[in-house]
Parts: structure tokens; sequence; C-alpha cells
């Protein structure tokens, strides 16, 4: 997996992720453990430290009844 950030003039950050074939069948497999409430979160996590700046960590859950959306899949 590979991601990338990109911050804009205005504060926000954009975030870009490339999966491989494998790694698309290990999070359709998440999602779907996630559905049937197996697990009730996962994480795509940085393993690499060496690059300074970047992105750690990524926390999949649900949302939960008292939180609004504030993104949408597109």
């Amino acid at each position: 997996m590979n991601t990338r950030t990109e911050k804009f003039d205005s504060g926000w950050v954009g975030i870009s992720l490339a999966l491989s074939q494998e790694e698309i069948e290990l999070l359709i497999r998440r999602l779907s453990q996630l559905k049937l409430s197996e697990i009730t979160h996962f994480h795509l996590r940085n393993e690499i430290w060496e690059n300074g700046e970047g992105v750690a960590d990524i926390e999949i859950t649900l949302v939960g009844n008292e939180e609004t959306d504030n993104m949408i899949i597109d």
C-alpha cells in the first residue's frame, strides 16, 4: 500500500491510497467483518517511519448514532 498526502493552502489535507490486488481483498474482508460486527474497527497503519511527515494511522469504524457525517464515498 502506498499513501500520499496533499496539503492545500486552505489548511485541508487530502489522502491518497494506492492498493495492491491482495490489499483490496483484505480491505473487503475487513469491511465485511465490520459490517457483520465480527470486529469493532481496524487500522491502516504505517510501519515505516523513515520519511519524516506522513500518515501514521487510519482507523476504520462504524459511525455512532450521535455523530454527523462529514464525508461521502464518491
